[in-house]
Formats: structure tokens, C-alpha cells, sequence
């Protein structure tokens, strides 16, 4: 996966469906971007599947879709930014924080993990 090429992996799963792109879509994605910087690889990166096959992109796209495939944030990650990047990576857009939520949490991360200049 690490190969791959494009969009899908950061994609919502209501656009994978074919949906409008929205804010709690970008916010999705954003959430997407949090996991990456977190793990340092992209989304689902080395996947496998039940038989210990790497997973195919179709297949996760699939899973993405269907909501039982979610990024999940490694243990290493400060709890405020695990807690955001599962917030932005909710299945229902309706479950999605908004973009002053995001804001307001990151600005609370900075003052709290940020440390002095």
C-alpha cells in the first residue's frame, strides 16, 4: 500500500459512495491526515486480511464504506490528538466535530503539548 496513489485512502465513506464532498468530509480526511502523522505511514499501510494476504485497495475501500474498517490511533499518540483523530474519522458525518471543534481542540493541544519558544 505504501505504492498507492490518489485520494480513496483519505476519502469519507459517503464520498467513496459516490456523495458530495462537504465539510465533515474534509473533516474526515483531516482526521485521515492526524492518523498518518501519527503512525508515519499512510492509512491501512500493510493491511492484512484474514488468510495473512496484504489487503487489496478495492477491499478496504470496501470496508471504508460498508463502516467496519476505521484508522485507529497507534499507542504512542497523545491522548488530545487520539481523541480528535477518532472524532474526525466517525463513520456518521453527523458524528464529526466541526471545524471551530477541530480548531478549538488543536488550539487546546498547542497551549497544553505545545511548550514554550
Amino acid at each position: 500500500m505504501s505504492h498507492e496513489v490518489g485520494t480513496f485512502l483519505w476519502a469519507a465513506p459517503e464520498v467513496l459512495k459516490g456523495g458530495k464532498l462537504t465539510v465533515a468530509a474534509d473533516i474526515y480526511s483531516f482526521g485521515m491526515l492526524l492518523s498518518e502523522l501519527d503512525t508515519h505511514q499512510v492509512p491501512f499501510d500493510g493491511l492484512l486480511t484474514d488468510f495473512g494476504d496484504v489487503m487489496v485497495p478495492m477491499a478496504i475501500v470496501m470496508k471504508v464504506m460498508q463502516g467496519t474498517l476505521r484508522v485507529m490511533p497507534s499507542k504512542e499518540c497523545p491522548p488530545p490528538i487520539a481523541s480528535l483523530l477518532e472524532a474526525c474519522t466517525q463513520f456518521e458525518p453527523s458524528k464529526r466535530p466541526t471545524a471551530a471543534q477541530v480548531l478549538a481542540s488543536l488550539t487546546q493541544v498547542a497551549a497544553t503539548w505545545g511548550g514554550s519558544e
